[in-house]
């Protein structure tokens, strides 16, 4: 599996949606805002801490994302809850 998306490309924050119905909240509050990736990198589901045992699948591509208009990254957002940004 290769990563989606490289350090420095533009992408949108989406939602991400866990096997329960219910939106992650650390990823819901940045939903639609645009950011940079700064890093991309592999996480397997034993790195992961309990909760996001829920959302996410085994072994997924995680980017760390600077958000436009600030100094804020946010770390470890899952592929899935990324789209492009042109």
């Amino acid at each position: 599996m290769m990563a989606r998306y490289a350090e420095g490309q533009k992408v949108r924050i989406v939602a991400l949606i866990g096997n329960n119905g219910k939106p992650d909240p650390q990823i819901q509050r940045h939903v639609n805002e645009v950011g940079t990736v700064v890093k991309s990198y592999c996480v397997t589901r034993d790195e992961l801490p309990d909760l996001s045992k829920m959302f996410l699948y085994p072994d997924v591509y995680c980017c760390d994302v600077r958000l436009d208009g600030g100094e804020i990254i946010l770390p470890g957002v899952p592929e899935v809850a990324l789209e492009p940004y042109w």
